[in-house]
């Protein structure tokens, strides 16, 4: 079941981040029922279960929807005790797969295991060099130009102080992940790192 729902949410972060004509697949996976659902509705009264049938398919997604987006369209698994060394975890250099907030020049999204590289100031400060490149989904779907590039997560020393380790599913997949806990962050409130993941022969 885990397994089953990874995969479902993962593919939800897929539909919510690649458009088609200007709009997220997510958008079009609810506004095509509706318009079915209108059409046969247009054509015959005796239509009216198909019709009722796409109101609710589309009832489902957006509860389906609201609920992944809530967990960031992953699951995480907690495991006790928490263990693990993250400076060993975040010293310079190591590749990582983050899943989490991540900003540049202002701007601000949520990426699931995206590619990122460590690197350390002289106070301790950390940050997190996030590489999103261009993508496409089913051939017709492509990522919005403005997401791709470099992005970034800043951690201060304090922000290592609190955390948990556990296991983190991604498409039918599980790896050991650390969960930082960063109450004062806003959206980031919760940071995942962990080893890069691959799918269908892509690593992440």
């Amino acid at each position: 079941m885990t397994a089953w729902l990874s995969r479902g949410l993962f593919h939800l972060y897929q539909w919510d981040r690649h458009y088609v004509l200007g709009r997220p697949l997510t958008w079009w996976a609810r506004v095509i029922p509706l318009l079915l659902a209108g059409l046969l509705l247009l054509l015959s009264p005796r239509y009216f279960p198909l019709s009722l049938a796409c109101l609710l398919l589309v009832l489902g997604e957006s509860l389906f929807f609201t609920w992944g987006r809530k967990r960031g369209y992953i699951l995480f698994r907690r495991r006790e005790p928490s263990r693990g060394d993250l400076h060993r975890l975040l010293e310079k250099g190591r590749r990582l797969s983050v899943t989490g907030w991540v900003e540049v020049e202002g701007r601000g999204m949520w990426v699931v295991a995206a590619p990122a590289e460590v690197d350390v100031f002289h106070n301790g400060e950390r940050v997190l060099l996030v590489r999103v490149p261009p993508s496409g989904y089913a051939g017709v779907a492509t990522l919005p130009h403005r997401d791709v590039g470099m992005w970034y997560r800043f951690l201060l020393p304090e922000d290592l102080e609190h955390y948990e380790s556990g296991i983190l599913w991604l498409a039918g997949r599980a790896s050991p992940a650390t969960c930082l806990l960063l109450p004062r962050a806003g959206k980031g409130r919760r940071l995942y790192l962990s080893t890069p993941f691959e799918v269908a022969g892509e690593v992440l």
